[in-house]
């Protein structure tokens, strides 16, 4: 079930209370999508969080950022417009895109697992190697 009134639960990072409904704060959605894109461009989790500490950037409880937070942040399903609360899914706006949600949390296209298992009949040791 949809509901777009948000009232229960934390305010994920990224966003602000706007009355019942949540909106992007705009510096802190900034630091949430320079953090997938940075992962999305091979920095690992460590040094996704040192860069983010380099720069004075603060959590939301004014802390320095580690890499559990940063996976955190990474899995987290709010920066694609769905907040999970008690068994109801809310939706709020989105600070990146599905496909970039996608590609750092390792979600395959159907047509690379298509194209994986395929290669897996033919050689499975290649397609193993080269997953």
């Amino acid at each position: 079930m949809k509901n777009t009134k948000f009232t229960v639960g934390s305010v994920p990072y990224g966003y602000a209370a706007d009355g019942d409904a949540l909106a992007a704060d705009k510096d802190r959605a900034a630091v949430i999508l320079e953090i997938f894109q940075s992962k999305a461009a091979g920095r690992s989790l460590q040094q996704i969080a040192d860069a983010l500490n380099k720069k004075g950037v603060k959590t939301i409880r004014g802390g320095d950022f580690t890499k559990q937070g940063v996976k955190y942040i990474l899995g987290n399903r709010a920066y694609i417009g769905e907040y999970h609360h008690n068994g109801t899914v809310y939706t709020i706006p989105a600070i990146v895109s599905q496909q970039l949600f996608d590609e750092v949390n390792g979600v395959k296209t159907p047509e690379v697992q298509e194209n994986f298992f395929d290669a897996f009949i033919f050689d499975p040791v290649f397609a193993l190697n080269n997953r």
